[in-house]
């Protein structure tokens, strides 16, 4: 039986609106899915280069709040 290694990678990132530090890991492609507990922001990262990632931030509707001196993001109907 052949065995896979597989090499996790921890990804640190800061949540842009309220300041929690997230943790997650990368996916083999090289991106990364991590969603903050206190504000449910969903934050995307994606490896481009050695030199240059992508992030993507994703609010839930209604669940982003005013955070350190960042714009709010909020979703109305």
């Amino acid at each position: 039986m052949e065995e896979s290694k597989q090499l996790w990678q921890e990804v640190k990132l800061h949540c842009p609106n309220c300041g929690r530090y997230l943790h997650g890991n990368l996916r083999a492609d090289g991106s990364a899915r991590l969603k903050c507990q206190s504000c449910g922001l969903i934050i995307v990262r994606t490896v481009k280069s050695r030199r240059r990632c992508e992030l993507q931030l994703l609010a839930v509707e209604n669940k982003i709040e005013k955070g350190r001196g960042m714009t709010t993001m909020r979703h109305e109907n």
